[in-house]
């Protein structure tokens, strides 16, 4: 028959759940600090009024495709086209 874990492994057991909960605190600490650019580049935004966009391809004629969670996907003239078209 085996005995009842003691009180040496209960504080075990909350040490390992300790650090534990230390260890992802750091990693997402980590994973949410912001990308720095290299030198010379910037960040912009260039299109707004999109609802959770998932991807974006380019075509050759420098359309621009942005496929939204919903489905829709909007197409842009160029980079420039700040009203899209929306295809379903």
């Amino acid at each position: 028959m085996l005995a009842a874990p003691g009180p040496s492994h209960s504080r075990r057991r909350s040490l390992a759940f300790a650090l534990v909960v230390v260890a992802t605190m750091l990693l997402a600490t980590v994973a949410a600090r912001a990308v720095t650019l290299p030198y010379g580049f910037q960040e912009t935004a260039v299109f707004s009024g999109l609802t959770q966009p998932t991807a974006f391809k380019f075509a050759p004629d420098g359309r621009v495709f942005v496929a939204e969670k919903s489905g829709l996907i909007k197409v842009f003239d160029s980079l420039t086209d700040p009203t899209p078209t929306a295809r379903t």
